[in-house]
């Protein structure tokens, strides 16, 4: 999805590929917090360990909804930009 809006919009690649930069890093951040869980009792961060444990649910459903946040803002950027140019032709 990404590919096809910044070819069918190549003039305004900068602006979607630093929203969508960012919004990706927040995305991984959230989805593979809660691996964190998995690894600090061995770096020695066992109250973090129980937290985020604790959490682990919450944080999968937080960056799965992200992702699927992201997939609808960007099919509804390409259906609204495919119909202004479908428009604008005739």
């Amino acid at each position: 999805m990404f590919r096809h809006f910044k070819e069918v919009k190549a003039n305004k690649g900068g602006i979607i590929a630093a929203a969508g930069t960012g919004t990706s890093t927040a995305t991984m951040v959230a989805c593979c917090l809660h691996h964190v869980g998995d690894v600090a009792p061995v770096i020695g961060l066992s109250g973090a360990a129980v937290f985020m444990s604790q959490y682990k649910v919450y944080f999968m459903i937080f960056g799965i909804s992200m992702n699927l946040l992201g997939i609808y803002l960007m099919l509804r950027m390409i259906k609204k930009h495919t119909s202004l140019d479908c428009c604008s032709r005739s």
